[in-house]
Parts: structure tokens; C-alpha cells; sequence
């Protein structure tokens, strides 16, 4: 009889470990799916959306065609604003876009490290700052 009642204690505090962890794991799934429903996972979806948003035929001020680039419409596109490039490509955060060559050099485009934000920095030093003229 006494055995029994040992058993009966520690299936009761495996079920109840069970229950706890239960608990723990569905508190940080929930969390993590909050988390990417706010910032985090808005500024990931631009930074999947806006490399699509470059592509032939998406949109009227794309540059990439396969995977050769436009340099006629590329030299347009960096011509604008910074501003007027975030409402045309509908983002709300900082960015930019740069090409660095095989040796991982930043390649200029009209005399500047990238196209967009001044608050990006570039560079392995980060001595460049997006969207500003190399001096």
C-alpha cells in the first residue's frame, strides 16, 4: 500500500512539470509572435517587399531586369529624394540600398556610398554614410 501511494505523489509532479512547461513554452511563443506583429516584423517585411519592389514589372521605377541592372534607370532612381523614394516604394523605415563588388569594395552610385538614408552607415569602418556625397 505504502509503495502506491509513492507513485500516485510522482505521476502527480510529472503531470505537474508537464502542466508548468506547458505554461512557460506557450508564454514565449506568444510573445515571439507579438513581437514580430509590432516593429521588428513590419522592418522585416519591408526588407523582403523592397528588393521585389526594384524588379521589373512590379514597379515603374525599377532598375534590376533578371539579374542585370538598368544603369540608365538606376542614375534616374538615385536622382530622387529621399523622400520621394520612400512614399514611391511605400517604406515607412530607413534604408539603403548599395552594390559592393566581388572583393566586397562599395561600388558608387552618382558619387554617393548608396541610395537612401544619410543615417546608414557603409563601409567596414563604417565611413560612408548612405545617400551622402563621397568626398
Amino acid at each position: 500500500m505504502r509503495g502506491a501511494k509513492g507513485q500516485i505523489i510522482s505521476i502527480d509532479l510529472i503531470l505537474s512539470l508537464i502542466v508548468f512547461i506547458s505554461i512557460i513554452v506557450g508564454f514565449f511563443y506568444l510573445i515571439t509572435i507579438f513581437a514580430q506583429s509590432g516593429d521588428t516584423g513590419k522592418i522585416q517585411r519591408e526588407s523582403e517587399d523592397l528588393p521585389r519592389g526594384l524588379q521589373s514589372n512590379i514597379s515603374s521605377f525599377s532598375f534590376i531586369k533578371g539579374n542585370r541592372i538598368d544603369v540608365e534607370r538606376l542614375l534616374d532612381f538615385s536622382g530622387k529624394s529621399y523622400k520621394e523614394l520612400r512614399d514611391e516604394l511605400g517604406v515607412e523605415n530607413d534604408f539603403c540600398i548599395y552594390f559592393v563588388d566581388d572583393s566586397g569594395y562599395i561600388i558608387p552610385i552618382n558619387n554617393k556610398p548608396g541610395i537612401g538614408s544619410d543615417k546608414v552607415y557603409l563601409g567596414t569602418d563604417k565611413n560612408y554614410r548612405c545617400g551622402t556625397l563621397i568626398s
